[in-house]
């Protein structure tokens, strides 16, 4: 639901802000202003390349849409994993976890980023989803050897994106 209603409110064009800049960057493998956000750089102008048709901005609002809505994905997926861990039925925790992450999704932060050129923010969120969903795994399953390892890898992921990592 959350990917439908991102690829269909997609701005069709360049914003305002840094949305050109970051367009230009991502579609001729540049380098935007610093931090530089080399990893949506690259995957937002490798995922501009590989889709067949629209401008390259309109590409670039679809990349952060469909990084919205993989974080959405991963919110649901969590929520419904908690509830169900602290002892939620099946349908409860399931309609609580749609509801959340439906919640989640149309908010202000998370759909006003996952809209528009500059998914640096749509990115980030996803990937500090996925380092909280490993965490939660982790916890949830203490005798996975490699854990640590996806954790530190998913954590420089998402230094590659965005310094706010560190707040986690």
């Amino acid at each position: 639901i959350a990917l439908v209603t991102f690829l269909l409110i997609a701005m069709p064009n360049i914003g305002l802000g840094d949305d050109g800049e970051m367009a230009t960057a991502a579609l001729h493998m540049g380098v935007p202003h610093p931090s530089g956000y080399p990893l949506w750089t690259i995957l937002g102008g490798l995922f501009a390349k590989l889709f067949p048709f629209g401008n390259g901005a309109w590409k670039l609002n679809l990349f952060s849409g469909l990084c919205a809505a993989g974080a959405v994905a991963l919110f649901a997926l969590l929520a419904r994993s908690s509830a169900r861990w602290i002892g939620m039925n099946g349908r409860p925790a399931t309609l609580l976890a749609i509801l959340g992450s439906l919640t989640f999704a149309w908010s202000v932060p998370v759909w006003s980023q996952a809209t528009i050129g500059k998914g640096t923010y749509s990115l980030h969120v996803l990937l500090m989803l996925t380092l909280a969903g490993l965490c939660y795994l982790w916890i949830r399953t203490p005798l996975w050897k490699n854990a640590f390892v996806w954790i530190v890898f998913s954590f420089a992921l998402g230094m590659s994106n965005h310094h706010m990592t560190l707040a986690m």
